[in-house]
This record gives C-alpha cells, structure tokens and sequence, in this order.
C-alpha cells in the first residue's frame, strides 16, 4: 500500500521545484517577497524552537532525520508482495522521505539563492581580475595586515560570538537589508568534525543555525563565524557570504575580529597571486610582520591537525550542489569575494 504521506511529500516537492524554476528567473520577487518577508518570518519561528538549547539544535534534529529514514526502510506494504514490489515500495518511500527534505530545505532557506545579486543591489561595478590589479591588492592588503598586527596586541574576545553577529547585523542593516537578530551561531564538537571534510563551518537550514568548528585555530574563528552568519541572513552564494565577513569583520572597533577579517582575505588572494606569480608572492609575503607571519605558521599547524578525507570528492560534491543552486562558478564561487571586496573599496575612496 502507497502511504499517503508519501505522495503529499512528492507533491510538495514537485511544487517547490517548479516555483524554484520561476523564482530563479524573478529575483525581485525572491528578495521581497521570501528573504525579506518570508524567511525572516522562518528565522523567528527557528529560533523561538532551538534558541533556548545550550548546545546545536542539530544534535536534535540529524538523530530524528536519521530515525526517520530508518523508519521509512523498515515500512512493510501491509500484505504480501513479491520481490520487485517490495523494492518498489522501498524505493517510492526512500524517494518521498527525500522529496519531503527537499521541500523543506526550499521552504526554509534554500530560495534564498535566487535573490538579487549583493553586488546589484550596492550598486558595485564587479571587473574582471588582472593580474596587475591582484597584484596592487595583495599589496596594499599585506600591508594592512602588518600595520595591524603592529599596532595592537590581540586578545580573543570574551564575547566573540555576540559582537561578531552585531558586526554583521549593523553591517547590513546599513547597506538596506532588513536583518534581525534572531540568527545564532554555534561551536560544533568535537574539534575536526567539519575539518577533516575539507570545511571550516557550515549552515544548517533545518535548524537555522550557523556552525564553526571547534578545532579551528582562535585567529579563524571570528571570519568563519561571520561568514556562517551571512548565510543565515539568507546569503547562499558562498563569495558574498565572504565579502559580508570581511567587510562586516574590517570595520570592527574590535582589533581581533579586524585582524580575523583581513586575515582570512589576506589567504583567499595570496591562493591566487600565488597561483599566477610565484616569486612575487614569495617576495611580499617576506614583508610581512613578523607576528602576521608566526600567525599564518600557527593557523598551518592547527589545520595539519585535522587532514582532509576524501579532499576530491568533497570538492567535486560540493561544487555540484553550487551548480545546481544556480551558482555557476560552483567551488570557484567562494574567490568572487576578491572582485567585490575591490569593488566596495573602490566605491568607497
């Protein structure tokens, strides 16, 4: 026997595709209607359910995932049946179990990808990266980082998770998005479980909480936050989620979330110029601080902590869920962060 809940479940997943397939085509109907309305609405209702936990919500949620596919596996039709339809109604049930997940993630955040793109709604002029214009930004970024390392002696702070989620609720509430503050952001234990996946953090739409790892060196934890928030927000697109983090991080009156910010820039183009222009590299990253240098050792050592499992299909995985979201830059996608981070300091002289 079919269960009824079963094919409700393809039915929403069918509905939910199929306003995907429009809303993609309709960005401005996306941005007001869903992150604007809509989904804030979610972030209220998520937080009112698991905000009060003192650990993730999702410690709750992926067992009761994980009770119900076991559930579905253990459905008997009700009569007797033969092989193949067993295997049937083993796989139509698999399959709705599924469909209903994905509604869900649609319904919960993921249209959150068809909105208008950050760079058109500040108005930012995005520009194909020369090596001559990267150049001048490794520059004048390594530069900053050293003049900040200089000038202050950094102390993590004691309420980092708060002030970070303020910089990034100030940050966008000053550039036109109507944010709140119902977003959270969580310490995954135990230390490694989302490094040795090749990822730092992650969100979780099914709980509406951003996550970091625990094994992450101090210095990375602000930036990696930061970013996890902006995807709370309703940011999908992993390179704007990295330009918010800098440049909420990069106006701090904290020193250390500052120097977090342009520290995790710093990284994303010394992978490019390094890339392109070896010896140069080389050279610059010689004039950096001496501290600037001892930290970037230190981050090394805490990542060689927690090596990477299966790297390759990590990244051939992940750059197809990006694909298939509509970011067609798939893995790429997270170094967009350089063009809009000159685009803004351009804006902005």
């Amino acid at each position: 026997m079919i269960k009824r809940w079963a094919i409700t479940a393809y039915l929403l997943a069918f509905l939910s595709l199929l306003w995907r397939f429009y809303a993609v085509r309709h960005p401005d109907l996306v941005e007001y209607w869903y992150s604007e309305r809509f989904y804030t609405f979610i972030r209220m209702i998520l937080h009112q359910l698991g905000g009060w936990l003192p650990f993730p919500s999702l410690y709750v949620i992926v067992p009761l995932l994980l009770w119900g596919f076991w559930y579905v596996i253990k459905l008997k039709p009700g009569y007797a049946v033969s092989g193949i339809q067993r295997t049937f109604f083993l796989v139509f049930h698999l399959g709705a179990y599924l469909s209903g997940l994905v509604f869900l993630f649609l319904l919960l955040w993921g249209y959150n990808y068809c909105r208008i793109p950050v760079e058109d709604r500040l108005n930012l002029r995005l520009e194909p990266i020369t090596e001559q214009a990267l150049s001048a930004e490794f520059i004048r970024v390594s530069e900053k980082l050293s003049e900040m390392r200089a000038d202050s002696a950094l102390l993590f702070p004691e309420k980092m998770h708060e002030l970070v989620a303020q910089e990034v609720l100030d940050w966008l509430l000053a550039h036109g998005y109507p944010a709140d503050r119902h977003g959270r952001g969580r310490l995954l234990l135990p230390a490694g479980t989302l490094l040795r996946f090749g990822t730092a953090g992650f969100y979780f739409p099914y709980s509406g909480e951003g996550h970091i790892d625990a094994g992450l060196h101090p210095l990375q934890m602000p930036a990696v936050l930061a970013h996890e928030l902006a995807h709370g927000h309703g940011f999908g697109d992993e390179g704007v989620c990295n330009f918010i983090a800098f440049a909420s991080g990069a106006q701090s009156v904290n020193p250390y979330i500052a120097y977090s910010a342009y520290l995790s820039y710093w990284q994303t183009l010394a992978v490019q110029y390094r890339r392109i222009n070896p010896d140069k590299y080389l050279a610059i990253r010689s004039r950096l601080h001496k501290q600037v240098d001892q930290d970037l050792q230190a981050i090394r050592r805490q990542m060689a902590l927690y090596p990477d499992i299966w790297p390759r299909l990590r990244d051939v995985a992940y750059d197809r869920y990006l694909k298939t979201q509509g970011i067609a830059e798939g893995m790429q996608s997270y170094h967009k962060v350089i063009m809009l981070v000159m685009a803004y300091h351009k804006r902005n002289e």
